[in-house]
């Protein structure tokens, strides 16, 4: 992905499609330094190469020592000396590879890159918060056991961290598709748990039509389970379809005995292992109600043995 650097100080700035330098508080760069403008300058993706433009600064914008005409859109490439306005900090293009789609801190530009249908923050590791689409193209943010719909730029506080999200507008990635192209509606998969009788161990087989994908056994399918014996127990009671398997979150952390990082973190593992599998949508094997915290399994087509 394209990225700048600060000579001086190592500093590496992940860059958006369109990445304006400046003073404002609105610059994805931003740059305290009195000599340089408000929104000073734009790095922008062209579809094939970088390009930088002088947005009419009042200390002018110069590559490789020479100054730009503002308004034209000038060509840089990989090791591209940049400073905004003369004689201050350069800035070289460290990287010209394109943008990627992302979640970006505007306070540090560290950046989180969709992955396996989802953009995890601040990490994979870390999962607190989860950026995904949903069946109709739109951005979700996931955090703290709620759900919003998020846009391109908008600036949004996550855990006391300011994120935005970056590149949507690109050429969408391949988002309900697995690595071999395969694509699994999650509606028509039957969901086959194998457990223990101490349940200690749980495995985990989706089929689907005449495809069988054992997912074999993995720490977050007894949360799953758990989710599944809900949505069961609703069902043999007669709730509506609408109503069947939604269960608070605290009641689940209840069940699990667990803490909502650690259920993040299962969350997260479970997702990924259904996109990586080819199941869409990605985010749907574990499903979340946008006015509460509830949640549920995605699919009502559940089989438990207790081996």
């Amino acid at each position: 992905m394209g990225s700048i650097t600060e000579l001086n100080s190592g500093r590496q700035y992940v860059l958006a499609a369109c990445h304006v330098v400046g003073r404002d508080n609105s610059a994805l760069l931003q740059v305290s330094d009195s000599s340089i403008s408000l929104q000073h300058a734009c790095l922008r993706w062209t579809g094939r190469y970088w390009a930088v433009k002088d947005l009419g600064s009042t200390n002018g914008t110069y590559v490789d020592g020479k100054g730009l005409a503002p308004g034209v859109l000038t060509t840089i490439h990989r090791s591209a000396q940049l400073r905004f306005a003369r004689d201050r900090s350069v800035w070289v293009l460290s990287d010209d590879s394109p943008p990627q789609l992302m979640m970006i801190s505007t306070q540090t530009g560290v950046a989180s890159y969709w992955r396996d249908g989802m953009i995890a923050i601040p990490t994979a590791d870390e999962p607190t918060g989860l950026v995904y689409q949903d069946s109709a193209g739109g951005w979700i943010l996931e955090k703290d056991g709620e759900v919003q719909s998020i846009d391109e730029g908008r600036r949004i506080e996550i855990f006391g961290s300011e994120w935005m999200l970056c590149n949507s507008s690109l050429p969408p990635p391949t988002s309900f598709v697995s690595e071999t192209g395969a694509n699994k509606p999650l509606e028509n998969v039957v969901l086959r748990f194998r457990v223990s009788r101490d349940e200690e161990h749980v495995e985990l087989v989706a089929l689907d039509g005449s495809r069988t994908t054992d997912f074999s056994m993995r720490s977050h399918h007894y949360m799953l389970l758990t989710l599944a014996r809900v949505r069961l127990e609703d069902e043999k009671r007669g709730e509506q379809r609408g109503s069947v398997g939604w269960i608070a979150q605290e009641d689940l952390l209840r069940k699990l005995r667990t803490t909502p990082d650690r259920l993040n973190v299962d969350v997260f593992r479970a997702r990924k292992q259904f996109a990586s599998a080819g199941f869409f949508p990605p985010a749907g094997i574990v499903e979340r109600r946008s006015d509460s915290r509830q949640l549920r399994i995605g699919t009502g087509s559940i089989q438990v043995e207790v081996v």
